[in-house]
């Protein structure tokens, strides 16, 4: 019968401390992979390798010690297998999750682009809109004032009249444009807003 050697204490504590460092390394490993923190935890890792590198150095005479150490060893060595694929397919760019977080930033992107493509859109119609209500504006006061009607009427109350009566105009021949045009009837200037398609 094989004779156990006495526990040792301060390696009993030493082996439980590579245990727990071993479970947060671990940890801190799933949090990078899954996007939890942004960098890999490098200096862990090395310092994990370090201590099982000491380790190896230490003679155990406690057949329960050494089977302990035997096992952290051997999850280690596991371990460092899981991490080296996981980093691969990483930098291969074939993570099933940095995968996903890439599609879901590239499906932002692209809904961020086209919301500002709308945007610009919107404000190139607007703006597109007031210089055509400006010149119609500016038209429309020389027009008044070469029939010698009034021609300090306001640019605001103007382009409100002129905006409502597009809006009417669009809703009742149901079309997508109007083009005004200033026109001289009987000595008077007038604003005509003609639908097109």
């Amino acid at each position: 019968m094989a004779r156990r050697g006495k526990i040792d204490r301060q390696l009993k504590v030493e082996l439980d401390d590579v245990e727990q460092k071993l479970f947060l390394l671990k940890i801190n490993f799933d949090k990078y992979f899954n996007g939890v923190e942004p960098q890999e935890p490098t200096r862990d890792r090395e310092e994990m390798r370090r201590l099982m590198r000491d380790m190896v150095n230490i003679e155990i005479n406690n057949a329960v010690q050494r089977y302990k150490f035997k096992s952290l060893q051997a999850r280690f060595t596991s371990l460092e297998q899981y991490f080296t694929r996981n980093l691969l397919m990483i930098e291969r760019g074939t993570h099933p999750k940095f995968k996903f977080r890439l599609e879901l930033q590239e499906r932002r992107r692209t809904e961020l682009d086209k919301a500002r493509a709308r945007r610009r859109t919107v404000l190139d119609t607007q703006r597109n809109e007031e210089v055509g209500f400006r010149d119609v504006y500016d038209d429309f006061m020389n027009k008044r004032k070469a029939c010698g009607q009034k021609s300090d009427l306001d640019f605001k109350k103007v382009r409100k009249a002129l905006q409502d009566q597009v809006e009417a105009i669009k809703s009742e021949y149901k079309c997508s444009s109007v083009k005004l045009r200033v026109t001289v009837v009987d000595g008077k200037a007038k604003v005509k807003a003609v639908p097109e398609s």
